[in-house]
């Protein structure tokens, strides 16, 4: 009686397993159902070019194919520096997404993302926050950042002259902690000085010279200028570095465009990014190294979550 009682018992748990069973795959939604919320943010976006729209795009690998599928294009007016979106994303593209990305287009209809390409953001246990230096774009982490510069001193008088993005006393290195700008994105470097702009050029990568050298000869083969000559007249400088602030910029892509039809091309980047900031100092001395401070905190970025639903 109790061996029958056992047996009575066993079948009518699996009886009542596969019930359980039967209820859960009549309550799991089908693959073309199942959906995924992604919520985003984005802030410290500028508007684009008027014929230009930002398009976010979904990264995903197939049969080990990088492929990309777009999500959505928006614009952004003056005051629209922050940006909700939610998005019912394909479980199919979830699952085989790796990164999201921000791009800038002008063309209407697109496979796959152009030139203009601004933020990034690697998926990660269904997170994700939006960076310049993401993998998919500069591959840098900007909060490590450093930049180390040094002065150069006029031949006949006490004037600093110069300044130099170098370290070292005898061997020279390059001062600015960034790696080799990629495709369309590059750096530049200014100094102002009574209220004044001056350009000491732009450049690609920081262990070598700048595109600029009007204002006198180098002293070092990196990026940096002695403001010797006035590149207008051909006259002397009169000034002294002292107390000039410095910025270092990162330029991303921009599209230039005509918005007036008066036949000038007005450069739309979709943010400015000023790398690192500064001031030389008041005692500043040739062969002291002195350091910039890292603006990343400033720099544009977003967040990302994803929520999926698989069960009705």
């Amino acid at each position: 009686m109790n061996r029958v009682s056992f047996f009575t018992k066993i079948i009518v748990l699996m009886i009542v397993f596969t019930m359980v069973l039967a209820c859960q795959e009549n309550d799991l939604l089908s693959p073309d159902e199942q959906q995924t919320s992604l919520k985003m943010n984005l802030y410290g976006l500028q508007p684009p070019a008027p014929n230009a729209r930002y398009v976010l795009w979904a990264v995903y690998d197939s049969a080990k194919i990088e492929l990309y599928a777009q999500i959505d294009s928006f614009k952004i007016n003056d005051a629209g520096q922050l940006l909700d979106m939610d998005y019912n994303l394909n479980l199919g593209v979830l699952q085989k997404m790796h990164t999201l990305l921000v791009t800038m287009e002008t063309e209407d209809s697109l496979t796959h993302p152009g030139s203009y390409s601004v933020l990034a953001a690697k998926i990660k246990a269904n997170q994700a926050a939006f960076s310049i230096g993401d993998d998919y774009i500069l591959k840098f982490d900007v909060a490590a950042a450093t930049d180390t510069f040094q002065v150069v001193k006029a031949e006949n008088s006490d004037k600093i002259v110069g300044i130099w993005f170098v370290k070292g006393d005898s061997i020279y290195e390059p001062g600015i902690e960034l790696p080799e700008a990629v495709g369309l994105w590059k750096y530049t470097s200014y100094i102002v000085k009574d209220g004044k702009r001056y350009d000491m050029g732009s450049f690609t990568s920081p262990d070598k010279p700048d595109d600029s050298n009007v204002y006198g000869e180098a002293s070092f083969p990196y990026p940096g200028e002695n403001f010797l000559k006035d590149p207008e007249t051909g006259e002397d400088l009169d000034i002294d570095l002292r107390g000039a602030e410095v910025y270092v910029e990162i330029l991303p892509p921009a599209i230039r465009y005509d918005a007036d039809g008066d036949g000038e091309r007005e450069s739309y980047p979709p943010f400015q990014l000023i790398m690192f900031k500064g001031q030389i100092p008041q005692d500043a001395q040739p062969g002291v190294e002195y350091a910039l401070e890292n603006n990343s905190a400033t720099f544009p970025g977003g967040s990302v979550e994803i929520n999926i639903n698989l069960f009705k």
